[in-house]
């Protein structure tokens, strides 16, 4: 079965996301580290984006259904949002943009997303 089922497609955050973000060298906030212990993630990539403010994003790869589960018990945070994508679990951080705003880059950052 795991045959027939094909590779996995990798996924790398992208070097550019519509809006005027690039990758910089922004360093994870530090309870993305204490994301990274709890969740226990098959793949984890942390990233900073520069551009109309600073853009920070986790990205953890998940068994089947948990990236859903933990958007479930997601708590509502100033500056943050979660989403689920398949496997992938993803908290972007800005303070400088608003809940719909990061929505928008959240849609951008999905499409980058094999399925």
């Amino acid at each position: 079965l795991l045959a027939c089922a094909g590779a996995t497609p990798d996924w790398k955050l992208p070097a550019e996301i519509e809006g005027g973000w690039k990758l910089g060298v922004v360093p994870p906030s530090p309870e993305t580290y204490d994301l990274v212990k709890l969740l226990s993630p098959k793949k984890s990539m942390m990233a900073g984006y520069e551009g109309p403010g600073t853009l920070r994003v986790a990205a953890f790869e998940l068994a089947s259904g948990q990236a859903f589960e933990q958007v479930q018990h997601w708590q509502v945070q100033p500056g943050k949002i979660a989403f689920a994508h398949g496997r992938w679990f993803i908290v972007l951080e800005c303070a400088t943009l608003d809940a719909s705003q990061m929505s928008k880059i959240a849609a951008l950052l999905e499409k980058t997303i094999p399925e």
